[in-house]
């Protein structure tokens, strides 16, 4: 019951005139529902915010990429380092900028979908 609308800080308020029912006897139909569409919504916004988290993770990994071709480029302009020493061992990222933008891609996708899934259940 504590997930009802009414029952939630920002719901209504209103008291719910439901017909009495006999012990043991199904729960309300209507209340059932909209805990089964709230569990579904919640179950919608943790996988979301888990597609954003490895989003995240994957522009991290990105950027990595984008920092190891930038040292890469430098060491190549000059093979010593301002203090004309020789510069350390530069470490090659284990994935591919292809790798990183098709794991973008599919991401996007289901981030799109999560959001279009959400989006019907709230107009719904």
């Amino acid at each position: 019951m504590k997930r009802i609308d009414n029952f939630l800080p920002t719901g209504s308020g209103e008291p719910l005139f439901l017909s009495l029912r006999k012990p043991g006897s199904e729960f309300w139909p209507q209340i059932k529902q909209q805990d089964e569409n709230k569990r579904k919504m919640d179950k919608i916004k943790a996988e979301l915010k888990q597609t954003e988290a490895l989003l995240q993770e994957n522009d991290a990994a990105e950027e990595a990429i984008a920092e190891y071709h930038r040292q890469k480029e430098l060491r190549e302009k000059s093979p010593t380092n301002e203090n004309g020493e020789a510069w350390p061992e530069l470490k090659e990222p284990k994935r591919t900028q292809e790798e990183i933008s098709e794991t973008r891609n599919n991401l996007t996708s289901v981030k799109g979908e999560l959001e279009a899934r959400l989006a019907e259940m709230i107009t719904d």
